[in-house]
């Protein structure tokens, strides 16, 4: 008993001794970070709309690609597609590509004339949010978008920030992204740069030739895109601000012979040239409980299609020489009001006119509409 006492003692007495130097040994590597503050605007019609936002760290990931195939990537749209540098449309929900309307900062920029728009044409890099709204909901925005709709938004950042990327691919494929953000106290700057070429030269069985296919390479399929969006945003006091940004775009491809007509003899020039300018003048004025936006766009696009095939002696046998300048005049005014804590009061009105010159008319072709909607939201209860 006597032992096990001593050896209790000793035990105890060196615990105490080492404790000592156990303080000594603290190390202070705990690091304070500054709170994150997340902030997001909340539409009350998305709750009865179906509406899927791009993933900021998926759309960085892709930010050298287009909107075409960062849908297919991340969405379960159809994407109907004919190759890099090609024509690219998107079906939602069965409906046609024409049911399917894409808006920039609110604005329509389906062509007028299909209907449609060429997804290979939108540069990832050139928006910071991508938004894809399914089914009827979307015709709040814009008529006819029976399918559903994607909403581009090019937002400036209060940041300085440099951005470069850069990529390489098989069959001469370079894709180059550059970002410039530059702001001070009541002026922001964003401007953005992107090139996109590829000789598209690659190998494929063609099985279009009978009567057992052949090996042949893609010729006259090589495309080259380059455009540039500039945005400032200034805000003259606390509740107004003005914003201007454009976006202006040069794409140039050859379209290559079908699969079917490669050996029949002969040979053709095929290619198509597209140039497009979309400027938007935008007015915010918010008071307390108040909310007044004015929005005016024009929007240019000068689009040619050229065709020539000869035979096999050099002789022409098809000429087809399109060429189209469309030109499209926006002004939206849309106005919120907080009558109360629990009634707001929405309207909206869009005033659109549309001109199209080609030689493929016998005259000017014009198109004028207004729309306009108001809305009511009236809270009763917390569940009503």
């Amino acid at each position: 008993m006597m032992f096990l006492l001593v050896k209790n003692y000793i035990i105890a007495l060196i615990l105490v001794l080492t404790s000592n130097f156990v303080v000594g040994q603290i190390i202070y590597d705990t690091l304070l970070l500054n709170e994150l503050e997340v902030i997001g605007k909340i539409d009350d019609w998305s709750s009865i709309t179906k509406v899927v936002t791009i993933d900021t760290i998926i759309r960085n990931d892709l930010n050298l690609q287009d909107i075409g195939e960062i849908l297919s990537t991340t969405t379960p749209v159809f994407v109907k597609s004919y190759g890099r540098g090609s024509l690219s449309t998107v079906s939602i929900r069965g409906t046609g590509a024409s049911h399917t309307k894409v808006m920039w900062e609110g604005f329509d920029i389906n062509s007028p004339m299909l209907g449609q728009t060429d997804f290979s044409l939108l540069p990832t890099s050139f928006f910071n949010e991508i938004e894809l709204v399914y089914g009827g909901g979307s015709i709040k925005d814009v008529s006819g978008a029976l399918g559903g709709s994607v909403n581009l938004h090019s937002t400036a950042t209060n940041t300085h920030l440099l951005d470069i990327a850069q990529s390489f691919g098989s069959f001469k494929t370079y894709n180059t992204a550059i970002s410039l953000n530059i702001s001070s106290s009541k002026l922001l700057s964003s401007t953005k740069f992107i090139r996109q070429s590829s000789l598209n030269n690659f190998t494929y069985f063609n099985n279009a030739i009978l009567p057992s296919g052949k090996e042949m390479e893609q010729t006259n399929a090589d495309f080259k895109n380059y455009g540039i969006t500039q945005q400032f945003d200034y805000s003259i006091s606390a509740k107004q601000k003005i914003s201007f940004i454009t976006w202006n775009q040069w794409n140039d491809r050859n379209i290559p012979v079908i699969m079917t007509n490669v050996e029949k003899g002969g040979s053709q020039k095929e290619w198509n040239t597209d140039f497009f300018s979309r400027n938007i003048l935008n007015w915010e004025i918010e008071n307390n409980k108040t909310k007044w936006e004015i929005k005016a766009g024009y929007f240019f696009e000068d689009l040619n299609y050229y065709l020539h095939v000869f035979d096999e002696f050099q002789n022409p046998i098809t000429t087809i020489d399109s060429k189209n300048n469309i030109e499209t005049y926006n002004i939206s005014w849309n106005v919120d009001i907080e009558i109360n804590n629990t009634t707001i009061f929405s309207s909206d009105m869009k005033l659109l006119e549309q001109q199209v010159i080609s030689n493929n008319y016998d005259a000017t072709k014009k198109r004028n509409s207004l729309s306009s909607y108001a809305r009511l939201l009236k809270k009763i209860t917390n569940k009503f």
